[in-house]
């Protein structure tokens, strides 16, 4: 997985469709259609498909890119 971190942004991911497997801080969530999860300034944080069917995810950032 590639981590990431952002200190003037936060992220919201949606999943639209496939798996997500999420780390958020030490936490590992597994999301599927229509769930979603916020991801706060400065936590480290990475996004990775899990599975066979292609991840569709709407991705709303707030912040400075």
């Amino acid at each position: 997985m590639n981590y990431k971190m952002h200190q003037n942004r936060t992220e919201h991911w949606t999943v639209v469709s496939g798996a997500a497997s999420v780390t958020n801080r030490d936490k590992d969530t597994l999301l599927t259609d229509n769930q979603q999860i916020y991801i706060p300034i400065g936590v480290i944080h990475a996004l990775e498909n899990p599975g066979k069917s292609p991840l569709e995810l709407i991705e709303l950032n707030l912040g400075h890119i």
